[in-house]
């Protein structure tokens, strides 16, 4: 069984990292020494851009894999890719997903199971393509990148809350049956980059509910993930990125 604590090196997999928090992952691994892989679906031009800027320091130029996430085709060809170029993979940062509010009584099908396809049909796929592999390789790290609200179930997100919260399990899961060659972890971010267009009113408001006085940023989620690929004796865990937000009980400050 393989264990390392070495970020340099390491071959890491990040979907969904063309832009935002997935891109800052990207871009602080690969300032790090790793040898990181981006992924995108629709966000192909801006992937491009982030691979350019990760080739202007590192020496090197991504790979970069896209597709769809919610088919497993997409995971079966992106491991191929990666087999065939990189000889195989240490690391897989899960941050590919769709958020957006959805008013609970006019949710249609149709958006409950894009929530559920992307958000937790996605990983699952990918844990079956990718932990299977990493498994049979002795060893591996899968960190997942979920939402504090998949236990705080925002009332405005049920469908993504409940999305998240599957996907929560399922890495809870997979802790237990890829042990001990696998480590599978969740960060949850609280209030990380808000919505554009957030009014200064509401973004006091959100201040207000988090005990460390300010909006999250993606380098706290980044440095959650470092902590975890250079952790050798932590799986099964979700590590809240919230200023404390979640720890409080309704009312209190």
């Amino acid at each position: 069984m393989g264990v390392w604590v070495e970020i340099k090196g390491c071959r890491v997999l990040i979907t969904g990292s063309a832009k935002r928090v997935g891109k800052k992952i990207a871009v602080d691994l690969a300032r790090l020494g790793a040898t990181v892989i981006l992924h995108a679906f629709k966000s192909r031009n801006e992937a491009a851009e982030t691979a350019s800027e990760i080739e202007a320091f590192a020496l090197y130029r991504p790979m970069v894999v896209h597709g769809d996430v919610s088919l497993r085709e997409t995971w079966t060809a992106m491991d191929g890719e990666i087999e065939k170029h990189h000889g195989g993979l240490d690391v897989w940062v899960h941050n590919a997903a769709v958020f957006s509010a959805t008013p609970f009584f006019s949710t249609s099908e149709e958006d409950w199971q894009q929530f559920m396809d992307v958000n937790l049909k996605g990983a699952f796929f990918g844990a079956q393509v990718l932990g299977e592999r990493m498994k049979q390789t002795g060893r591996g790290k899968i960190i997942a990148i979920g939402d504090v609200a998949a236990e705080l179930a925002w009332a405005s997100y049920i469908p993504y809350s409940v999305s998240k919260a599957g996907m929560h399990g399922l890495m809870r899961g997979l802790a237990r049956l890829l042990a001990p060659e696998v480590q599978v972890n969740v960060v949850a971010p609280g209030p990380v980059l808000l919505p554009d267009g957030t009014k200064d009113a509401e973004r006091h408001r959100i201040m207000q509910t988090i005990p460390l006085q300010r909006i999250g940023e993606p380098a706290d989620v980044s440095k959650a993930v470092r902590f975890l690929l250079e952790s050798d004796y932590v799986t099964g865990q979700v590590i809240r990125v919230d200023g404390g937000r979640s720890g409080l009980r309704p009312g209190v400050r």
